[in-house]
């Protein structure tokens, strides 16, 4: 009927709903964080600067994957997320991630955190005169009792995507450096050393085999 309004032609007033504002913070934190992943890289490495010295049985039955580094000295960095322990024996993590305590040696020149310290992979814990690293996993039978199993560091390294030194690490002639196809020999086996189980959120392949 010509006594109607015409309907107006204005925009609309109307708020924008909260649900939009909140998706938008919420897709803008999930975007902030993918950068931050994508442009931070922790040093997945045992020390800064250094090269293996000697391999697990070289000298009798010992565990120890010893690494000497290129000067004096050199920064050991977190392997795994967890917990740090500093005694006699030296400087020692315990992974939050799997039943495991990480062990570097007792050559500590300076620790850069305090015992009880969390802290997350790539973390620099010390600087140390040398490295004698050795990797124990912690066994929980059904009955609640606790052991502890050594296994071959340089391979839980290489099963984990871990490299020996940040910088500087050159491959040689060692069994324990030939990087992610490692042949274990049978007299290390015999020490009792045991491989590592995988790790499930290892990309690359890796080949770990006995004699």
């Amino acid at each position: 009927m010509s006594g109607d309004p015409a309907p107006s032609s204005a925009p609309s007033s109307a708020k924008p709903k909260k649900g939009f504002a909140w998706a938008a913070a919420v897709w803008s934190a999930i975007g902030a964080g993918l950068a931050f992943r994508a442009l931070y890289h922790p040093h997945r490495a045992v020390v800064d600067r250094g090269f293996v010295g000697s391999c697990p049985g070289d000298q009798g039955c010992s565990g120890a994957l010893g690494i000497q580094p290129e000067g004096g000295s050199t920064t050991v960095y977190a392997l795994t997320s967890g917990t740090v322990v500093v005694a006699k024996q030296g400087l020692t993590l315990v992974s939050d991630r799997e039943p495991v305590v990480v062990s570097y040696g007792s050559a500590v020149g300076q620790l850069l955190v305090a015992s009880g310290t969390a802290v997350g992979i790539g973390t620099p814990l010390a600087v140390m005169r040398s490295v004698a690293l050795t990797i124990t996993e912690i066994v929980r039978d059904a009955s609640g009792s606790v052991s502890f199993r050594p296994l071959e560091p340089s391979a839980w390294l290489a099963a984990r995507g871990l490299r020996v030194a940040a910088h500087g690490n050159a491959s040689g002639t060692a069994w324990c450096t030939q990087g992610r196809k490692i042949v274990l020999p049978a007299a290390v086996a015999k020490c009792g050393l045991r491989l590592p189980a995988p790790s499930a959120a290892l990309l690359l392949p890796v080949s770990v085999t006995m004699e």
